[in-house]
């Protein structure tokens, strides 16, 4: 293990080397060129590049590097949160790399396309700004995380370490994140997944042009269709758009959106490119009590229908199976169907699988996850039963919980119509359905009812809480899991949704206005007059006319946001650890960094190098209007500022963020070269913050109601109860906002010397099941799914 991560290690070394030695030469090549706009902005892209790397990048990949193996299932499956953020600036920096090459190669070529690879290095370079922000978020995580645990204990730590590792997180949300979902979308994932991803999020971008214009399903259709070219030929207008959606937009909207799949037309065409199978019905169980016999078979118990808040009702369950067994015959006979031909019956199959649906307790069902439960139908060669549980807000917690077990009883009572004689069971479920799954088998486990064999998460959500994590930073770059979107579906699965929001009229939409509660998280308080502005797309102190009349529009006067005071920060180092960017053992690369280090151009640049610092401590006055004025003078410096002192120590910090300044003097010329545009700041503009602020995830989902609750988020679950769950399995994916849920459930069994099993998919997104019949990785990655389903109830392949 330790060898893997000193070879690691190395090769990121040698990419930060040669990307920093590209970044010089081009540097250098494009300050000497001929004045033109593309030219000054691929100089300032360089320049930029080189300050991210010296300043942030490599050290806070060196730090994460050196905790991450403490927060690992085991040394044979390596992976957490740490290390998803190291493979995300990995990928990007080979991005980088790559672009980096082409432009040395081609720069002085006639054909050289400038204005698109300036575009596209200065995507790259602005990502890979925020993700140096969420490097700074990241290290200070790790002091709220101890003994391995990647959720920071609320109860081993004080109220005010727990409130500070909150208040990191939600000082993440304000990151501005418009560059995620723009031209680098979906970089960190497989080649394969890039252009479903890119399809996907331009659909969200059309769809929610016609949400907001109109209630009438036609007519949002219309206006989807109208505004479908400019999403597509503008990536800027589309991020825009996905960013507004997804973090100001209520629950309807992703109910409405990932309800798509459900229609008809768009349901059938997948089917046409998946395996047949003999028998996919669906059969509604009516709400009828029934007698089981216990696990033990000593005695009888009576099983009741789901009746939560909505009153007694039936539950829907689909049945597929790849071949027509004995006892299936009865659902043909039932529906009015014609019998297939009774040569070709088989028998009962020993095994049954109970499948629960994901599509975030909100949207989907059975008939949109068709297309791998097909695959999995045939590859398994065992019945399927997916339960569709009625969706959350309109019915939440526990109602979805009380359905499936009514299911699952049937299914027991049953399993012969089902063509199986339930010998072994297996309960599987998909984001959503992996919190379902295991919520259900610790309900059988604390019943008589007989448990199953073995359960199966897949990617489940099992912290049913926006709390601090790792993994949880990468909602921000997440093209299926954004960031609003986690903290809606998590409120509405526990009923929260309902109660705080309210109907609102017809001209918005039919979304909802949050109601102001004593629950709700307290505005920002923002001092417009002392805060930090953005000056040339970073940050910077000092006053700004725009402040003020934005001051007097916002009536925000008075207020002081804990994102935006003025401390310093300690120093930090660059010279330990895995990663030597000063490493010139390339003689070439030598020579080529000692000639460009003396250029005008990088002179502030080398000189800073020569002693690197994360953040670059600053003074500041405690008096407001002193450190506005005081300001000024180091908004060039090529320093780091914070916003408030954040000591090593728990409990002796406070809320801080990483305020990034990049100098523009070139020859003593402050203004020689334009700037990039204000994108480049690592957080939002102080009109959306203010914007966002009542969407806030962290604040929102600060207080839901029932997070406790082991059957809500079975993380959290006693241990006296997760002694008598069944042998589990987690598949998690590495790049998932949710990783670190699986990971912390898999090493709480693991410690309480449960039989579990972890396997971590590399390269694939959250929800990748669906994505099977375009991305070979994600086919791969279900293939995946049937071997833990096969492992756990002991099926032999060769017997099918």
């Amino acid at each position: 293990m330790v060898k893997e991560e000193s070879v690691y290690g190395r090769e990121l070394s040698l990419v930060f080397r040669d990307l920093r030695s590209l970044a010089v030469s081009n540097g250098a090549f494009f300050h000497g060129a001929p004045k033109g706009n593309v030219n000054e902005r691929l100089c300032n892209a360089f320049r930029r590049l080189l300050d991210h790397l010296d300043h942030g990048v490599v050290h806070g990949v060196n730090v994460l590097l050196g905790v991450a193996a403490q927060f690992d299932f085991d040394s044979e499956h390596p992976g957490n949160g740490y290390r998803s953020m190291v493979t995300v600036i990995d990928r990007c920096c080979r991005r980088i790399l790559s672009i980096a090459r082409y432009v040395t190669v081609n720069r002085e070529s006639y054909i050289f396309r400038a204005n698109h690879y300036s575009r596209e290095l200065e995507e790259f370079v602005l990502v890979l700004g925020q993700l140096r922000a969420c490097l700074y978020y990241m290290e200070k995580l790790i002091h709220y995380s101890d003994n391995g645990i990647l959720f920071p204990n609320e109860d081993a730590l004080s109220a005010e370490e727990y409130s500070t590792a909150e208040e990191l997180m939600h000082e993440v949300e304000f990151l501005s994140q418009e560059m995620f979902y723009g031209r680098c979308l979906g970089f960190q994932f497989c080649d394969s997944m890039v252009r479903p991803l890119t399809t996907i999020n331009t659909a969200m971008a059309c769809y929610g042009e016609g949400y907001q214009k109109s209630q009438s399903s036609p007519l949002r259709l219309a206006h989807s269709l109208l505004s479908c070219g400019k999403y597509l030929l503008n990536p800027e207008l589309r991020a825009k758009q996905i960013v507004h959606m997804t973090r100001t937009t209520d629950i309807h909207f992703c109910k409405s959106f990932w309800s798509l799949p459900e229609n008809s037309l768009i349901n059938n065409i997948p089917l046409y490119f998946c395996p047949s199978v003999a028998v996919n019905k669906v059969i509604t169980i009516d709400p009828v009590p029934f007698d089981l016999l216990t696990a033990d078979g000593s005695r009888s118990v009576t099983v009741v229908p789901p009746s939560a808040h909505t009153g007694v009702g039936p539950v829907s369950v689909r049945l597929i199976s790849s071949e027509y067994r004995i006892g299936q015959e009865c659902w043909f006979s039932r529906y009015g169907l014609r019998l297939p031909s009774l040569k070709g019956q088989v028998q009962k199959s020993p095994y049954l699988l109970i499948h629960c649906h994901g599509g975030g307790f909100v949207a989907q069902s059975s008939a949109s996850h068709l297309m791998y439960l097909n695959f999995w139908a045939n590859d398994l060669g065992i019945p399927i039963l997916s339960v569709d549980y009625t969706l959350a807000p309109e019915n939440y917690f526990p109602r979805q919980q009380e359905e499936l077990f009514f299911a699952y009883c049937w299914a027991l009572k049953n399993a012969h119509l089902l063509g199986s004689t339930a010998e072994k069971i297996c309960i599987i479920g998909d984001s959503a359905g992996g919190n379902f799954a295991i919520s259900l088998a610790m309900r059988l486990a604390c019943s008589e009812i007989r448990a199953p064999d073995a359960v199966v998460s897949v990617y489940g959500g099992l912290v049913i809480r926006y709390s601090p994590s790792p993994s949880r930073i990468l909602a921000l770059m997440d093209p299926l899991l954004p960031l609003g979107v986690v903290a809606l579906c998590l409120r509405a699965y526990t009923g929260d949704e309902k109660e705080d929001l309210g109907v609102e009229n017809s001209n918005s939409g039919g979304r909802y206005n949050r109601r102001k509660n004593s629950q709700q998280a307290p505005r920002p308080n923002v001092n417009v007059e002392a805060s930090a502005t953005f000056s040339n797309g970073f940050l910077s102190n000092g006053g700004d006319s725009q402040q003020s009349t934005f001051s007097e529009q916002r009536e925000v006067r008075g207020f002081r946001s804990p994102l935006l005071s003025q401390s310093p920060l300690n120093h930090r180092r660059l010279d330990s650890g895995f990663f030597d960017v000063n490493d010139q053992s390339d003689a070439g690369n030598s020579s080529s960094l000692n000639s460009f280090a003396s250029s005008s151009w990088l002179k502030n640049v080398a000189l800073e190098f020569k002693s690197p610092a994360m953040f670059v401590q600053k003074d500041f006055s405690d008096d407001d209007s002193d450190s506005t004025t005081s300001g000024t003078t180091s908004s060039s410096s090529g320093e780091e500022g914070s916003c408030q002192s954040f000591d090593s120590g728990k409990g002796k910090s406070h809320s801080s963020r990483p305020c990034f300044q990049v100098t523009n003097e070139f020859s003593g010329n402050k203004a020689a070269y334009a700037p990039l545009p204000d994108s480049g700041s690592p957080l939002m503009a102080g009109y959306a913050r203010l914007c966002h602020f009542d969407h806030s995830p962290m604040g929102s989902s600060k207080d839901i109601k029932n997070a406790k609750n082991p059957f809500v988020s079975p993380v959290l679950a006693p241990d006296n109860l997760l002694q008598k769950l069944c042998p589990v399995f987690v598949l998690g994916c590495h790049l998932d906002p949710l990783l670190d849920d699986s990971i912390t459930f898999a090493r709480r069994l693991k410690l309480l010397g449960k039989r579990v099993h972890l396997e971590l998919i590399p390269d694939v997104p959250h929800g990748f099941l669906n994505f099977v019949l375009v991305s070979s990785e994600a086919k791969a990655a279900s293939g995946r799914c049937v071997m833990a389903i096969r492992q756990m109830l002991s099926i032999d392949s060769n017997a099918l």
